[in-house]
């Protein structure tokens, strides 16, 4: 409910998912269907996956894994369009501790032109190796609103 009340106050439009849960049982494979058929009509399309955090907070590894398993089958189908991709996570929930973390988030940009790494792996400790560093919420969308050509040049 609080990704769809911050989508509407920006102004997206919310998309009903048949079969989207929150939980580990979602079904991806819809979720990626209206998101391609979206990326018909909108320039910008969120896809937001919430079992991952759930099974954390419940310590439960099998649900985990399970949706890390589901958002690399969503990754493979979006990732069949002309697209920019940009995963990551608005928060680190470790499974350890069952609870959010102030831990890093990795972020993976995927699509034409995009700056290439060594980065071999989709880890909070691979990805803080990759040329993108730590990034914060507004230098993230930077980087997005600079690939989709609206982004606002600094410096000089």
């Amino acid at each position: 409910a609080l990704y769809k009340g911050g989508a509407k106050y920006v102004g997206m439009e919310v998309l009903q998912v048949p079969g989207a849960t929150g939980r580990i049982d979602t079904d991806i494979e819809a979720k990626a269907k209206v998101a391609r058929q979206a990326l018909e009509e909108f320039d910008f399309v969120f896809v937001h996956v919430k079992g991952g955090d759930n099974a954390s907070h419940d310590g439960n590894l099998e649900g985990k894994l399970l949706m890390i398993e589901k958002v690399d089958r969503l990754v493979q189908i979006l990732c069949q369009e002309a697209i920019y991709l940009i995963v990551t996570a608005d928060h680190s929930t470790p499974l350890s501790l069952k609870r959010h973390s102030s831990d890093p988030v990795p972020v993976l940009f995927y699509g034409n032109g995009v700056r290439r790494d060594k980065v071999k792996f989709f880890d909070e400790i691979s990805t803080a190796c990759g040329c993108l560093g730590h990034l914060t919420g507004i230098e993230l969308n930077r980087e997005i609103m600079d690939l989709m050509g609206c982004g606002h040049m600094v410096g000089s």
